[in-house]
């Protein structure tokens, strides 16, 4: 499953001085990434697959429109039809079998025609400030499971000594995973039924 590759990227990037977050918004989507680490103001970001497929290469390539440094991390090797592709995108590609294999390292000659989207470059790091280290990513979405229902249960406490708050507040001081305090609102709402003001 993706979700057991976390571990062992989480520590690689550990071992590198990087802090690890699972689950990251990614700016201008709906989507997440799996992991990010960040060290000052440097930010790798990591697709966690149990293969390297075309949708694979086509999410971590977006991913890489904000960040300059992405890696899909799989649970076995690539094709080498994959792998060239990936390489042709400037995409890492990491293997977890029996260890941590770079195959591949994210290439910057992509990015001396592209850079990154900078705008996104700030959004990751304010949405890295209000989330709780650690995590695991790639974890699938079940019920009563997951990064909503987690972030759920600690607006219910927070909300327990401070039941005037309003969402801003919320979002400003409860560790959450969202783009914003309208974005935190719209998922607590749906799922949890809180009626405080945005």
């Amino acid at each position: 499953m993706e979700a057991d590759l976390s571990k062992p990227v989480s520590d690689w990037l550990t071992a590198m001085g990087y802090t690890v977050y699972a689950e990251v918004p990614l700016p201008h989507s709906a989507s997440h990434i799996d992991i990010v680490g960040r060290k000052d103001k440097d930010i790798i970001c990591v697709e966690l697959k149990t293969y390297l497929s075309n949708k694979v290469i086509h999410q971590t390539f977006r991913t890489s429109l904000v960040t300059s440094k992405v890696y899909a991390a799989v649970a076995r090797k690539p094709q080498p039809s994959r792998l060239e592709k990936a390489k042709e995108r400037g995409i890492g590609v990491i293997v977890i079998k029996e260890g941590l294999n770079i195959m591949l390292e994210p290439s910057n000659t992509l990015f001396e025609r592209h850079e990154p989207y900078e705008p996104a470059i700030p959004l990751i790091h304010n949405y890295l400030d209000h989330m709780v280290v650690g995590g695991i990513g790639g974890k699938p979405n079940l019920k009563g499971v997951g990064p909503a229902k987690e972030c759920g249960r600690r607006v219910i406490e927070y909300l327990k000594t401070h039941p005037n708050a309003k969402w801003k507040e919320i979002y400003q001081n409860v560790p959450n995973h969202y783009a914003s305090a309208v974005s935190m609102y719209g998922a607590m709402n749906m799922r949890g039924n809180l009626n405080q003001e945005v």
